[in-house]
């Protein structure tokens, strides 16, 4: 009660031990001493330096609905996963968490918490106890219609795949009363067999498609268009699955597969997918360019530099352009490549092609342009990207917000607010892990420690972007200080 006294008189704690405040605490909590309660949680939040702290202190914090302290333990959790969905300790505070819990621990983000678990529990194993655990919490979490059918689908393949086919059954529809499209069975091994090798997956796709609506072309490049732009790589796949059995020109749809593919991070399977376009190429010029493709992603890069300036000589193309210029920015890190590169957008943005490329072209380009320094001319770039569906530029707008905000004179945080606003925005398409790395490091920055999780602290943005988030940076210069400042270059929409 002295110290609970002196900190009524000075609004500061006093040096205690843990013990003595999580005794405040208490106290603070069932008399609703909000500012005591808050000093408190902030004091425990510093004690907070090992899994077996978090694992104590998230207990407390769950239980007296500290948002603050359960932030703290939350991130310590997340900056040792995998490894820490060893620890049953670990995965009993995610599996047995309420749903009061859940909004305690990660606040209203409780949906991409769980998605964020459940993808790596099912990199370690797919089928365990603990993915179907924290998949049903991922049911439990959703709060919109899309986020619904998600979390179904997943459970549901989860469930068939340890062939609990009526429980598996039952959610695959509710899925589907819920909104979920199913749309095409595919394969992207030619030789895939299915029940024990008794049956090919073409033949079993074959029954189905009768089954299925099928959709003229214009119809499929719109709902190509839609899917592509909303992240929905799968069912992107399935619509160019379908277009590959009609007349369309295949080399074009074989490249689009092998994009998805590295997005996907099916890099055998997408280089099949390469060298099946390289074969139905329509043209010489073209066949160049997937030939380019090849050479790049098998490390040669100025091989695959020299294929794109003898597809330009031949006729200029969209795709020769982009080849040249994201080959031409991998291979030199001398300051005027980044003018030269802009040259070679800027001349791919003038050549006909679909708003898919187009919006992947500007989003390199305001890339190029914020590593220049030319913020105004990258929001510009980013923001015609969003108005043709490309979803990804809100990563960069961020970034350019971000870094506006570091240069003015009075360090308020509005823009750091922009920043976050356009990574939610993005997240809301697709809960990406380097995406919720950086929206923490921009609440962390603001100071808004109870923002932060399902992200990690600053401290943790190192190591490599996921597969599919192309071309990071150029050689040497990887992504792994403490920053959310973070070079975003795509090859892939």
């Amino acid at each position: 009660m002295r110290a609970i006294s002196k900190f009524s008189l000075s609004g500061r704690l006093p040096y205690l031990s843990a013990e003595a405040i999580l005794e405040m605490l208490d106290f603070a909590n069932k008399f609703c001493c909000r500012g005591l309660k808050d000093a408190c949680e902030r004091k425990l939040a510093s004690f907070v330096s090992s899994r077996q702290d978090a694992i104590d202190f998230m207990e407390c914090a769950v239980e007296l609905g500290c948002s603050i302290l359960a932030a703290s333990c939350l991130q310590v959790l997340l900056n040792e996963l995998p490894e820490c969905l060893n620890d049953e300790q670990v995965v009993r505070i995610f599996s047995s968490a309420n749903k009061q819990q859940r909004s305690t621990m990660a606040g209203n983000a409780s949906f991409s918490l769980y998605c964020l678990l459940s993808e790596v529990s099912m990199s370690i194993s797919a089928t365990s106890d603990v993915t179907i655990s924290f998949l049903e919490k991922l049911v439990d979490s959703a709060s919109d219609s899309r986020q619904k059918q998600l979390s179904l689908h997943q459970l549901a393949c989860m469930r068939l795949l340890r062939k609990d086919h009526t429980e598996a059954e039952r959610l695959f529809n509710a899925a589907f009363t819920a909104g979920h499209l199913y749309s095409a069975i595919l394969t992207l091994a030619p030789d895939y067999r299915m029940i024990g090798g008794r049956v090919a997956a073409k033949q079993l796709r074959m029954l189905v498609m009768e089954n299925v609506e099928q959709w003229t072309t214009a119809d499929c490049w719109m709902q190509l268009y839609d899917r592509w732009s909303s992240v929905d790589d799968i069912g992107s796949l399935s619509v160019i699955y379908q277009m590959l059995e009609s007349d369309a020109a295949k080399g074009v749809l074989y490249f689009r597969q092998s994009l998805l593919l590295l997005r996907l991070n099916c890099p055998e399977a997408a280089m099949r997918s390469l060298q099946l376009a390289r074969e139905h190429a329509a043209s010489q010029h073209e066949r160049l360019v997937y030939e380019g493709w090849i050479l790049y992603d098998t490390g040669h890069c100025e091989e695959g530099l020299q294929k794109a300036e003898a597809s330009i000589a031949i006729q200029r193309s969209f795709e020769a352009f982009f080849l040249k210029a994201y080959a031409l920015a991998d291979s030199s890190l001398e300051p005027s490549t980044s003018a030269t590169v802009v040259s070679l957008l800027e001349d791919a943005l003038r050549c006909p092609s679909d708003r898919l490329r187009k919006g992947q072209a500007l989003n390199n380009l305001g890339s190029v342009y914020v590593d220049c320094g030319k913020l105004d001319l990258a929001a510009e770039c980013y923001i015609n990207a969003l108005k043709i569906g490309h979803t990804r530029a809100h990563q960069g707008l961020a970034r350019v917000h971000f870094l506006r905000n570091n240069r003015t004179v009075l360090m308020d945080n509005h823009k750091e607010k922009d920043a976050i606003s356009e990574l939610t925005k993005a997240i809301a398409f697709k809960a990406d892990l380097n995406l919720l790395h950086l929206r923490a490091a921009f609440h962390e920055h603001v100071g808004d420690i109870s923002g932060a999780p399902p992200g990690l602290p600053c401290s943790a943005l190192g190591g490599p972007q996921p597969p599919g988030d192309a071309g990071a940076s150029p050689p040497g210069e990887q992504p792994r200080t403490l920053s959310p400042l973070l070079y975003i270059q795509e090859r892939l929409p």
